[in-house]
C-alpha cells in the first residue's frame, strides 16, 4: 500500500527474492476495495505509507510495516543464499480496478513473467528507459519484473499529479526510449502545442519504432515518424 516510488520497487523485488508472493494496492482505492483485497489475499505483511494505515481494517492480524520503518530494514544484510523458486511458483497478484465490481485478483507465476520478457522484443531492449505513467500497482509494472531485470531497464516515474505537459517533459528530459500509458493520456500528450517540436529522437534508438504503448495498457504503437495531421500534430499509427 505504497505510492509509486523507489520504496515500492525495492519492496516488490525483496518479496520476490525471498520467494514470496507480492501484490500491490492502488493508493486511490477506497476502504471497501482495500478491505476486500486484504480479505481475499490475507497477506502476512502490509507495507504502507502514513495515509494508508487508516485504511487497513481492524480485522487485519498480520504485520503492518510503516514506510518510515523501511530504512531500518535496509540496514539488515541480505540472505546469503537466494531462495529457490520453481517456474510454476506463484509470484504476483494483480488486482482489477474495481470499476465494475469488487477488485478481482489475477495470479502470475514466474514462468508467466519469464514468458512476458521473452515476447517483449518490440517493446523492450537492453538498457531501455521506460516511462511509468500508471501506478506501480498496475499490471504495467507488476508483471514486468523479469522483463526489467533481463533488459536492465530504468523506470522513470511521472509526477503523482499527472499532466500531459509533465509527461512530455519527462519523455524529452529523461530521454525515454519506451513510453507506456492509457490511450487518453497519450491523446492529451499528442494535443499539446509543443509536441510537434519535442525532441523524441531517442525513442527510435533501439528499433525502428520504439515509442510504444505497453501491451498491458493498450494495443497500439506510436511511430516517432508518425504522419502529421492537417493541423501539424502527429497522430498515432494504430496496429
Amino acid at each position: 500500500m505504497l505510492p509509486s516510488s523507489i520504496d515500492y520497487a525495492i519492496g516488490y523485488a525483496a518479496v520476490l527474492q525471498l520467494g514470496g508472493i507480492v501484490t500491490g494496492v492502488n493508493a486511490r482505492l477506497g476502504p471497501t476495495e482495500v478491505n476486500g483485497i486484504l480479505e481475499r489475499c490475507r497477506p502476512r505483511m502490509v507495507i504502507g505509507s502514513g495515509s494508508a494505515r487508516p485504511r487497513v481494517p481492524d480485522s487485519y492480524d498480520g504485520l503492518l510495516l510503516a514506510r518510515d520503518e523501511l530504512p531500518g530494514c535496509y540496514a539488515h544484510p541480505s540472505p546469503t543464499t537466494p531462495t529457490k523458486v520453481r517456474p510454476e511458483s506463484p509470484a504476483v497478484i494483480v488486482w482489477t480496478s474495481g470499476t465494475t465490481g469488487a477488485p478481482k485478483g489475477a495470479w502470475f507465476d514466474h514462468a508467466g513473467l519469464a514468458a512476458g520478457a521473452r515476447v517483449s522484443r518490440l517493446l523492450s531492449a537492453p538498457f531501455d528507459r521506460r516511462i511509468m505513467s500508471s501506478p506501480m500497482a498496475h499490471a504495467a509494472f507488476m508483471t514486468r519484473a523479469w522483463d526489467q531485470l533481463a533488459h536492465v531497464m530504468t523506470s522513470v516515474l511521472t509526477p503523482a499529479k499527472w499532466s500531459a505537459a509533465a509527461m512530455l517533459d519527462a519523455l524529452v528530459r529523461e530521454r525515454i526510449t519506451v513510453g507506456q500509458g492509457v490511450p487518453t493520456q497519450w491523446e492529451k500528450v499528442l494535443e499539446l502545442p509543443q509536441f510537434a517540436s519535442a525532441d523524441l529522437s531517442q525513442c527510435a534508438s533501439s528499433a525502428p519504432e520504439r515509442l510504444a504503448f505497453h501491451p498491458n495498457s493498450c494495443t497500439s504503437c506510436v511511430s516517432t515518424s508518425a504522419a502529421r495531421s492537417s493541423s501539424g500534430t502527429r497522430r498515432p499509427r494504430r496496429r
